[in-house]
């Protein structure tokens, strides 16, 4: 399963854990976070309120005693203390150390010296273990988030009033996608940029995925034009499942294997998806031939009917089967030799894949009389380029 973020009014912990719990993280989890924390006098309050006709999940942290001033090395102490599962508590000494870097750079102090004030405080110890817990409950293995918008004006913290957005926010955020947007207050606030920045493997569009189930996480502000939410859309992660597939199957040997690529031929011209064929030893150890040809449901009494007619078999097991298949498209690269098509594949990271075709890279080696291992790396070399174009491509419209 993966996650995007989709942060058109900003971020921030408390909005994380609101949409995780609209999207099916269960309640009483995040409500029991305090206990395995070790955080004593620490209660969570979940509440649906509307945002512009908008129904969201709303998460306050209610702490009764004030809160001490915590340096990294402490909360490290109280996340390693803490009944988390190990993978968890390393995710969120991750991402405290990610914020600790930010305010050392801002402050101009060592890391280890950093006192996080606000950041310190209960509410954000559990923002962001209950957004790491939560990813992990879910079964999250990938998380994406759009690019970020930037508020404007001055936000008053322990320091006094602070550009926004805030200086450790623009640090956590450098190298990642943000555009500005003509709204007064913080959106993105440095509890939020920490977690994306730890969580999110790539921001930008919303990758391909089937989605599976989205919610809303309310912010505190009532922003004008727009509702104060945060999205999440999980789903799986873009490995489409296709109707189910039929798989015509049989063992021969006493067959001639010139044969064979004939029968391929035959096979294939008259639409099945794939045909192969693999050595096996048969009964009383006799060594044959197994032809396996998988086709689209509908398509095996013609199928069948070629194998009975061009192999010496007098019998085909069948079955049917379902397969996942990566989105894919068609695209074409230009060579010394003219277009040459490429199969661009995006693969579960969102990453895209430029595969040369075979056919045509053998039609242009014979019909210009080149090697086929120099027609390949031609191709795959535009195959790198036409990837770079695309990405470049994408990231113009994502700045549009």
């Amino acid at each position: 399963m993966i996650a995007w973020f989709d942060c058109f009014a900003g971020i921030s912990g408390d909005m994380v854990l609101g949409a995780m719990v609209d999207a099916g993280w269960p309640e009483q989890n995040l409500k029991a976070l305090p206990g395995l924390l070790g955080l004593e006098g620490v209660t969570v309050s979940i509440t649906r309120v509307l945002k512009k006709g908008i129904e969201a999940v709303s998460v306050k942290v209610e702490q009764g005693d004030a809160q001490p001033m915590r340096t990294l090395p402490v909360i490290e102490q109280v996340i390693e203390a803490s009944n988390l599962d190990m993978a968890v508590k390393q995710k969120v000494v991750e991402i405290f150390a990610l914020l600790a870097q930010a305010e050392a750079r801002v402050h101009g102090c060592p890391v280890e010296k950093v006192h996080f004030h606000e950041i310190g405080a209960a509410d954000t110890i559990i923002d962001i273990a209950g957004s790491v817990q939560a990813v992990h409950e879910l079964g999250i293995k990938t998380c994406f988030c759009s690019p970020l918008p930037a508020g404007r004006g001055f936000a008053r913290c322990a320091h006094g009033l602070m550009p926004l957005p805030a200086p450790a926010v623009s640090v956590l955020l450098e190298g990642v996608p943000v555009y500005g947007v003509e709204i007064e207050g913080e959106l993105v606030t440095p509890t939020g940029a920490a977690i994306v920045r730890g969580l999110c493997s790539d921001f930008g569009m919303m990758p391909a995925m089937t989605v599976g189930r989205t919610g809303c996480g309310a912010g505190d502000m009532d922003l004008e034009g727009i509702p104060n939410l945060l999205r999440v859309w999980t789903g799986d992660d873009g490995i489409e499942e296709h109707s189910r597939i039929s798989r015509l199957s049989t063992c021969v040997d006493d067959m001639n294997p010139e044969w064979f690529p004939h029968v391929m031929e035959k096979l294939l011209a008259a639409g099945a998806l794939d045909v192969f064929i693999r050595p096996v030893y048969m009964k009383k150890g006799r060594a044959g031939n197994e032809l396996v040809v998988l086709s689209a449901t509908g398509m095996e009494d013609a199928l069948r009917k070629i194998i009975f007619s061009e192999t010496t078999t007098t019998g085909i097991r069948f079955s049917s089967e379902a397969r996942y298949l990566l989105p894919r498209r068609l695209e074409t690269v230009d060579t010394p030799w003219g277009p040459v098509g490429v199969k661009v594949i995006t693969r579960p990271d969102g990453q895209e894949e430029a595969v040369p075709e075979y056919e045509q890279c053998a039609r242009v080696a014979r019909e210009h009389g080149v090697p086929l291992v120099r027609v390949y790396k031609t191709v795959t070399m535009g195959g790198s380029s036409l990837r770079i174009n695309l990405e470049n491509q994408k990231s113009g419209r994502e700045r549009a």
